[in-house]
């Protein structure tokens, strides 16, 4: 049989007792220090061992210290992500022209190509009832347009928004005086728009009279009927047109260093550009009223009269065109 290992070497041990202020000398077994070189401790006694005692042969208490408990390996760091590219920055006047050409192709972009199509159309086929072709008195056109214009109205409003501005900045408020002038706006509208169109007549660029005119867009407009959402479009498209094509327009045109002269007429010749499906003479007619309105504004910055003029005229017209249908020439 082998040999059992050999106990370890006994050495003396200098102990202090717990119990009486006196130093013994105890023997204990004798250890080398270990590998590491580090030593433990007795919590007790205060004697030192190697580090592989785990407890002290004299009391029994477990020994402390030793020596440091590995390191985790290292893992190594997740390499970082590519930067992302920098977002443009523009400047305000840049922002400006982007939201000044956004908000004009989503009111009038698609009223634009329509009415140039339709002019196109009536200059290809002069025989063809061009402007009745058209027509419809369904409801569900009316509902998609009311919701366009104040789906834009409401992009207008939050374009204002981000400057801290809103309608009441562009003029739209209201005063007693506003009712007077709107009167005003909409006879000196019409007498304008009267006097063009008569030269127009008289230089032959058109063959028909003014109340032919009138039937014919309103044909176009509305067909056989006035339909009920029609009515409602009526009320709404006033202050579509103004707040945008005039106040939010010129106010735009202005602030990017345009003069005011400069903001009157891109507003009127915008807002007539998209009347072209009345053809040439009416389109003038029309851009003469739209001047007279853009010259209002400039003068005094109040959109609300300039509304109710234009609420003025497509109310009447709605309504004379209704009066007609019951009651031919």
């Amino acid at each position: 049989m082998p040999n059992p290992a050999p106990d370890p070497p006994l050495g003396i041990a200098d102990v202090t007792c717990p119990f009486a202020p006196v130093r013994l000398a105890v023997s204990t077994p004798f250890y080398g220090r270990g590998s590491g070189g580090a030593m433990r401790k007795c919590p007790y006694c205060r004697q030192e061992y190697p580090d592989d005692v785990e407890r002290c042969p004299v009391d029994e208490h477990t020994l402390t210290g030793g020596p440091p408990a590995p390191l985790p390996p290292e893992v190594p760091a997740a390499p970082e992500p590519a930067p992302l590219p920098a977002a443009p920055v523009f400047s305000d006047r840049q922002m400006r022209i982007i939201e000044l050409t956004m908000v004009c192709v989503l009111a009038f972009g698609y009223s634009f190509i329509s009415s140039l199509n339709t002019w196109l159309y009536s200059v290809a086929h002069p025989a063809a009832d061009a402007v009745a072709r058209a027509s419809t008195t369904d409801e569900l056109p009316w509902v998609g347009m009311v919701v366009q214009e104040l789906s834009v109205l409401a992009v207008v409003w939050y374009v204002l928004l981000r400057r801290g501005k809103s309608f009441v900045q562009l003029g739209l408020t209201w005063k007693r005086s506003d009712l007077g002038w709107s009167v005003g706006l909409y006879w000196g509208g019409g007498l304008a728009y009267y006097l063009v169109y008569m030269g127009c007549h008289y230089c032959g660029l058109t063959g028909g009279h003014l109340g032919d005119a009138a039937y014919s867009v309103g044909k176009h407009l509305f067909g056989a009927q006035v339909a009920v959402m029609a009515v409602v479009f009526g009320f709404i498209n006033p202050f579509f047109e103004e707040l945008i094509a005039r106040a939010y327009v010129m106010t735009e045109v202005k602030a990017l260093g345009g003069s005011m002269f400069l903001a009157v007429v891109f507003s009127a010749l915008l807002q007539a550009s998209y009347h072209l499906y009345q053809g040439i003479p009416s389109m003038l007619g029309l851009a003469a009223v739209f001047f007279l309105y853009s010259l209002f504004y400039a003068r005094t910055g109040r959109i609300t009269p300039v509304v109710l003029a234009h609420l003025y005229t497509d109310v009447i017209s709605t309504l004379l065109y209704s009066l007609h249908i019951k009651f031919p020439r």
